[in-house]
């Protein structure tokens, strides 16, 4: 949770009482109404209810092979936009590219949308197969989501707390991946511990792509 703001009057009003000059006071007032603006200025680019869910291809690492990157080729109204560095992060460990998020798309200005952090997808055109992934980690990124809306003005619904890293078998071959969950399902997610085994599925011409499922459990089935 993130502490509590000290009062920026009684602030400056303290530093007038030890005798700090006027001036730094007052540099300090100026920072202040400039960082305002700025958030301000940010606004019209926050996500709303007119932004169109659509779904992005992940083309290009940015900062490695972990995963920090953020590129996305789209189509949007039949225009095709290609390497288009998205206003979020994927920040997970065993991305490739080919990877397929469903992104919000502002309509005024297509070529301005987020990657929804936990929604990674496959279309009705991929042949998939299923396996068991078992979970190794699962972590609550404290202040995570608040880190990232003031730094970067990412909206918190396209953002997660919650990670996992498991790992997943496949032609005889293991493979781990981390993936975020869905902020809404906030009471399951608490619940998920290391050795806890769910469905996963992945991309038959490319397994190193998998998305896991925690509604499903070994691959047998919904829970």
């Amino acid at each position: 949770m993130n502490k509590p703001k000290p009062n920026f009057l009684f602030f400056l009003l303290g530093r007038l009482a030890v005798g700090i000059p006027f001036g730094y006071v007052f540099i300090l007032i100026a920072m202040h109404s400039l960082h305002f603006l700025s958030l301000s200025s940010q606004k019209a680019y926050w996500v709303d209810s007119t932004w169109e869910d659509h779904v992005g291809v992940f083309s290009k690492f940015d900062h490695g092979p972990k995963g920090n990157g953020s590129t996305f080729d789209y189509e949007f109204k039949n225009k095709s936009f290609g390497r288009v560095q998205s206003h979020g992060n994927l920040k997970i460990y065993g991305l490739v590219i080919g990877e397929k998020y469903i992104i919000k798309i502002n309509p005024k200005d297509p070529s301005r949308y987020y990657p929804v952090n936990w929604k990674p997808v496959f279309t009705a055109d991929e042949q998939t197969d299923t396996t068991t992934g078992t979970i190794l980690k699962c972590e609550y990124l404290r202040d995570h989501t608040n880190y990232f809306f003031y730094n970067y003005k990412i909206p918190f619904d396209t953002i997660s707390n919650y990670k996992i890293r498991y790992e997943y078998r496949y032609s005889d071959k293991i493979k781990v991946r981390e993936q975020f969950l869905s902020p809404y399902n906030d009471a399951t997610n608490k619940h998920i511990t290391a050795g806890q085994r769910f469905m996963v599925v992945y991309l038959t011409k490319l397994p190193e792509r998998a998305i896991l499922y925690t509604d499903k459990v070994n691959g047998d089935g919904v829970r």
